[in-house]
């Protein structure tokens, strides 16, 4: 029952669950696991590590904690720890397929490229019906041919008719692609309607709650949203990095990440799952517009000591979770001297972008309406908190930041407060762990060739072009 509650993110009926059987008996590896795998969803990886290290107690060598604790390492930004664990299982149990695919992400993650490939191709002869690992292999590099090597065991797997609903998805995620990077726009689109189609099969998205949230943020006025800490008390220098996903904000972030003054965490996403624990911890349903000067302080601590956890010391770090945009009202109370930098690009671009990515956390984005809902409602948000609040924010264009960078980035600088340095024109150099869908994309020097990419699959977009036919007036508006 409790692992149905947490498959529901009903995560105090699940901790219930979990606790009774403890209680019935406390040396239940399962349950132990399972609470870890709660408090992880929650977003305490603090809390998660401990329970797991609890279980490995009971067995030391049990991979099933082991991989969920080298996932918790992971999300926590501890990179080295998540890899050592891994590189645990796979001793433990070499076959052990998704601790060797982890390895590879994270190699992917690190941009260390050829060692990926390298790890791809011995587990992909080891285990050639690998559909995980062909995705990852088609997304190593941009193919400029029909590449039988990688074309032909897609096909002839999907061809097989004996791949599961999870197996399909990759792979038609996989041929849209290549096909995608080869020009064949019609059968790129072909395969990522089926993979979309497969993935819808694993749960339908409501977003009613979604919907229900985001109504009561535009019933918010400015007086909800007043600064409640004490301003004088020294924090790093935050720079928060909003938009919708697929909008550039990996960029922005790798822009932001080479400047000598500047840390990166990465996607923190922290206000979402602390707001949820709270909750538990309060046992209330809790009014972001209304939290007591407890609550807010529980907030802001909890904030800050995780950004301390990833990275000690930093005097200036950028937090570069997209849906942060839902936040800022709270933001602007817990941290009223924070920057906001809004990342924008054209609309069919962002949707069509999000309609071809395999996201493991967005439930909208399988579907080109569910998809053009959402931004609607991102768009209706971000207007209100314009006249709304009154945090610093800094909007930049794509498409203007990929066509003249020389012009943009010195202002994405002066925006945050940052001197001018030279290598921020170059981001592809920065040395660290992209843990994101645009972790290629991000270490290739900056190109024009995404811009505008919607026309290509025109034909297809009828609906969404509909949908967001008031918002694209706008845009088009924008410097290209």
């Amino acid at each position: 029952m409790g692992i149905l509650y947490l498959r529901q993110h009903k995560f105090g009926e699940a901790l219930r669950c979990f606790d009774l059987a403890l209680e019935i008996n406390p040396y239940s590896l399962a349950a132990r696991n399972n609470r870890g795998n709660t408090l992880k969803d929650l977003g305490d990886y603090a809390g998660a590590s401990a329970e797991y290290a609890q279980a490995l107690d009971l067995n030391p060598k049990h991979v099933d904690t082991l991989y969920n604790l080298a996932l918790c390492h992971q999300q926590n930004g501890d990179m080295p720890l998540a890899m050592t664990r891994l590189g645990e299982i796979v001793e433990i149990a070499p076959a052990h397929e998704p601790a060797r695919i982890q390895i590879i992400e994270s190699l992917i993650n690190l941009g260390r490229f050829a060692e990926a490939g390298l790890a791809l191709e011995k587990l992909l002869d080891e285990m050639p019906q690998s559909a995980q690992a062909w995705y990852l292999k088609a997304s190593l590099h941009k193919y400029e041919r029909f590449d039988r090597a990688i074309f032909t065991p897609i096909i002839d797997l999907l061809a097989t008719g004996k791949c599961d609903n999870d197996a399909s998805l990759l792979l038609n995620f996989a041929l849209g692609k290549l096909f995608d990077d080869i020009g064949e726009y019609d059968k790129a689109f072909e395969h990522y309607a089926l993979a979309n189609k497969a993935r819808r099969q694993c749960g339908a998205y409501d977003r009613t709650a979604e919907l229900a949230f985001t109504e009561h943020l535009l019933r918010s006025r400015a007086r909800d949203w007043r600064p409640s800490v004490d301003r004088g008390r020294e924090i790093p220098k935050l720079i928060f990095i909003v938009g919708m996903p697929r909008s550039g904000t990996t960029l922005v972030e790798q822009i932001l990440s080479v400047h000598s003054d500047v840390t990166a965490v990465g996607e923190v996403d922290y206000f979402g799952p602390a707001s949820r624990r709270l909750e538990l911890d309060r046992d209330r349903e809790i009014d972001l517009r209304i939290l007591e000067i407890e609550d807010l302080e529980t907030l802001r601590a909890g904030y800050l000591s995780r950004l301390h956890s990833i990275a000690p010391g930093a005097s200036t770090i950028t937090d570069k979770t997209p849906a942060n945009f839902y936040y800022l009202g709270l933001i602007q109370r817990l941290f009223p001297t924070a920057q906001i930098v809004h990342c924008l690009r054209h609309p069919l671009d962002t949707c069509l972008s999000i309609y071809f990515q395999l996201f493991n956390s967005i439930e909208y984005a399988y579907d080109l309406r569910d998809i053009g809902d959402h931004y609607i409602e991102y768009d209706t948000l971000m207007a209100h908190w314009r006249e709304t609040i009154n945090l610093n924010q800094f909007e930049i264009h794509y498409e203007r930041l990929v066509t003249r960078p020389e012009e943009s980035i010195p202002a994405l600088l002066a925006s945050c407060d940052l001197p001018w340095e030279q290598q921020c024109l170059t981001p592809n150099t920065a040395n660290r762990s992209i843990n994101t869908m645009s972790r290629w994309q991000a270490r290739q020097p900056l190109y024009r060739h995404a811009v505008q990419r919607w026309q290509r699959y025109d034909s297809h977009l009828g609906g969404l072009k509909q949908m967001l036919a008031s918002v694209r007036e706008r845009y088009a508006d924008s410097p290209d």
